[in-house]
């Protein structure tokens, strides 16, 4: 039961964030579940009011349905994904020719596209863009760096694709709340399901994260084949890695190069009218969550590689 809260916020967290938060979706998602809030009403509520608003719905469909919390969650996502579909449908585009920026109107709002910044485009972007943004940006000394910084960042996205956004996602919340498993334990748990190719099956996890227990039992098998080759390509990979380098020591220094990179950075706008301010206020706010997002991200793959590497130690000459 203490884990059934930690579920819910994370979900709650996802539903509350820039360019996902709809208040139009939002209203017709609670009327299906006959939840027959004004409009207006729900824009009075606070954002603590809202998630207890919406808390209430899950946990009243958990105790009539008898089904899990995270069944019910996906449910709900659901309907409020169509219905965040339905109201933001794309009517053109918009382009600013002196800025070189375009805008994607909706029917009830307008997203907007920015260029990449660099650490996105390091962490994101191809091999040969890669090497030429680390050249330019004096993260490393020579050629060699910049390919050991490559096989690396494949390396933590076979991690990140392996094991999705439920984990980071879990990881976050875990440093934000007071969770019924610290963080530290859940960078453990989730190296250990790397490195013996299974996961927890105990009923914690089974009740609240994985919902029906034979669709568990059958994804079980699947699952471990996956991790299993997972780790023999990690191994193949770390073992090239290695030759490439001749030390741990370049690999290590090229890893704290790119962390340090990852630091955010302050920046203090000032705008000159209020519409200015609220209008780039907006923009500003859903850019920098992107940027901070793929930061965070970043962090937390190199971390799980790290906690990784330290646990197979004694199989890479470590």
């Amino acid at each position: 039961d203490d884990i059934l809260p930690f579920v819910s916020s994370i979900f709650l967290r996802r539903l509350m964030l820039p360019g996902v938060h709809h208040n139009a979706a939002l209203h017709a998602t609670l009327a299906e579940y006959n939840r027959h809030l004004g409009e207006s009403e729900l824009q009075t509520l606070t954002a603590d009011g809202l998630k207890r608003e919406i808390l209430s719905l899950i946990e009243h469909e958990v105790g009539s349905e008898k089904v899990s919390i995270v069944h019910c969650w996906k449910c709900f996502f659901a309907r409020y994904f169509h219905n965040w579909c339905k109201n933001n449908a794309i009517y053109g585009l918009l382009v600013d020719s002196s800025t070189v920026a375009v805008g994607l109107i909706r029917k009830k709002s307008v997203s907007l596209f920015r260029s990449l910044e660099d650490i996105e485009r390091i962490v994101e972007g191809p091999s040969d863009e890669v090497s030429e943004l680390a050249s330019v940006m004096d993260l490393f000394d020579d050629d060699i760096e910049c390919e050991i910084l490559i096989e690396l960042l494949r390396c933590v996205t076979s991690f990140s694709q392996q094991l999705g956004k439920t984990a980071s996602s879990i990881f976050y919340e875990s440093l934000l709340t007071a969770p019924a498993i610290s963080s530290e334990d859940i960078v453990k748990c989730i190296v250990k399901i790397l490195e013996t190719g299974y996961c927890i099956s105990g009923p914690v996890l089974q009740s609240s994260t994985f919902g029906d227990h034979t669709i568990f039992l059958q994804k079980e098998l699947t699952d471990h084949r996956s991790l299993r080759k997972l780790s023999v390509d990690m191994f193949l990979s770390l073992q090239g890695l290695y030759k490439k380098a001749s030390t741990w020591d370049k690999i290590l220094n090229v890893i704290e190069g790119l962390l340090k990179f990852l630091v955010p950075q302050k920046r203090m706008l000032k705008f000159d009218t209020e519409m200015s301010s609220n209008i780039n206020s907006s923009i500003m706010v859903h850019s920098s969550y992107q940027i901070a997002k793929v930061m965070f991200e970043s962090s937390w793959d190199f971390l799980l590689f790290l906690s990784y590497l330290v646990d197979i130690s004694g199989q890479v000459s470590l």
